[in-house]
């Protein structure tokens, strides 16, 4: 192996005394460096808008949620509150209660999700971050509500020229024989307006968990979910095994990605498909390198018949080309990943390139990603030297 690796790498850098030769094994290098350096910088990029994504979505969502296996409500008493708040792994716990309600301002009405919560709400979610405009609510009837949902009802900071209703609908059966007995309504004012993700901005009003216990006609004992705070979020693994002693077989606990978790499968998915765009164009790139090792075996030809009547075997004598063309490609690979560490670098260093004038495009440069970039180089590299060194054994033969 060593022979063979010493006259791959003298082929390598050595010049031929054929132009053309030169060329295209020039071209096949600058396709490695550019293909690895694409696939480096795309995958990192996409690795950045994950991150902000993820944040960005789950600004609203806390660390853990407590929420029923079936239906909507599950009942929880003031002692259980308390022995989830003495565990290690919680910091704080906030009752929530939510559904979907109509609300209606002047002559405008949309639908929304009321989401009513406790004191310690704040302490979970650092929600009053998001708000642009006015306080968070102060008392049991006043809300805060998303941006676009605000300007959907046109409705402004304790806006006076209107009533502010929330309806929803009673239970019961038979005909409806007047609309006002088929909605339970309250009113309220809105004191402040939050910007999160579309989903919060459109859909999503904030309220005091007992205006919203009056409303939906919920009991004390009983909330939609809790919403849990953990001192370390990497413990919720641990956190698992102890909520269901305190709360029984009749909840379940799910992290931050798992209650985002469609949007999470959505960029994994994407994730995946950009991966395999990229190394398409990679492959196609080490055609090149297939071309430029045939290209020298057909050039050195009189010198592997010499060698081989010398004494090497026809596996050495493979080897030497297969190992020019995986030399050509590791030191490609390096070549693209040190220049592409580069790029990201004075991206997040310097931010040129912006996606508005407040934000810079997210970069994340991983080792897991670096590893799979210089992984996918090398394997498809070794495959190609490997498929182009064969040609020695018909010059032998």
């Amino acid at each position: 192996m060593g022979f063979s690796l010493k006259i791959a790498k003298r082929y390598l850098f050595s010049k031929s005394e054929n132009k053309a030769i030169n060329f295209i094994s020039w071209i096949a290098g600058l396709g490695v460096v550019a293909s690895t350096f694409a696939l480096l910088v795309v995958l990192s990029a996409f690795a950045g808008l994950k991150e902000y994504s993820i944040q960005f979505t789950g600004a609203h969502d806390p660390d853990a949620r407590i929420l029923p296996k079936s239906g909507k409500i599950f009942k929880i008493s003031e002692d259980q509150i308390k022995e989830l708040k003495s565990l290690d792994e919680v910091y704080e716990v906030s009752q929530v209660v939510e559904d979907r309600v109509l609300l209606g301002f002047k002559q405008k009405n949309t639908p929304a999700n009321l989401k009513g919560v406790d004191y310690s709400f704040t302490d979970v979610i650092q929600v009053r971050r998001s708000i642009v405009y006015g306080n968070w609510f102060e008392n049991d009837y006043q809300v805060v509500m998303g941006n676009d949902l605000a300007r959907q009802l046109s409705i402004g900071l304790m806006d006076a020229s209107g009533v502010l209703n929330f309806m929803v609908p009673k239970p019961g059966k038979g005909q409806i024989s007047s609309i006002n007995n088929a909605f339970r309504s309250n009113v309220g004012s809105v004191s402040g307006i939050f910007s999160s993700s579309e989903d919060k901005d459109q859909n999503y009003v904030y309220a005091d968990l007992e205006f919203a216990r009056d409303l939906f006609k919920v009991n004390k004992d009983e909330v939609s979910f809790l919403d849990l705070k953990l001192i370390h979020p990497n413990s919720f693994s641990s956190l698992q095994n102890k909520i269901q002693p305190i709360l029984g077989d009749e909840v379940e606990l799910k992290s931050k990605l798992m209650i985002n978790d469609e949007l999470y499968r959505m960029l994994n998915t994407e994730y995946i498909a950009v991966y395999f765009i990229c190394t398409l164009v990679l492959i196609i790139a080490l055609f090149n390198v297939i071309g430029s090792v045939i290209m020298s075996v057909l050039d050195k030809k009189e010198d592997i018949i010499t060698l081989y009547k010398l004494g090497a075997n026809r596996k050495s004598l493979v080897n030497i080309f297969r190992f020019q063309g995986f030399l050509m490609t590791f030191y490609g690979a390096l070549i693209g990943i040190v220049l592409a560490i580069f790029v990201l670098w004075t991206q997040l260093e310097f931010e040129w390139f912006m996606i508005n004038y407040q934000l810079a495009y997210p970069v994340q440069l991983t080792f897991e990603n670096l590893m799979i970039v210089l992984a996918t180089v090398l394997v498809l590299g070794l495959l190609a030297s490997t498929l182009a060194s064969e040609r020695v054994k018909k010059l032998i033969d």
